[in-house]
């Protein structure tokens, strides 16, 4: 899911909240263009580089971060 805050009439784009967002470890960057909340990811599809989220949205997952993707998993669990 792809999305982005307009505040005051400027773009907002996840790299900005990538840094705010950063301390709480639930969040992930999966992608320069995805924030994911990991609690609600539903299923990794390594095949497609991208992460099933429960509501049923995709998010693509970059190749190099999929192992840092999968530790941060485990250490939910």
């Amino acid at each position: 899911m792809f999305f982005f805050f307009i505040e005051k009439k400027k773009k907002k784009y996840p790299k900005h909240f990538e840094e705010k967002l950063s301390d709480i470890p639930m969040f992930f960057s999966a992608h320069k263009s995805y924030i994911v909340n990991l609690r609600k990811v539903k299923e990794y599809k390594k095949s497609e580089n991208s992460l099933l989220m429960q509501d049923k949205n995709i998010a693509m997952i970059s190749v190099d971060k999929a192992d840092l993707f999968i530790q941060k998993m485990e250490q939910l669990l």
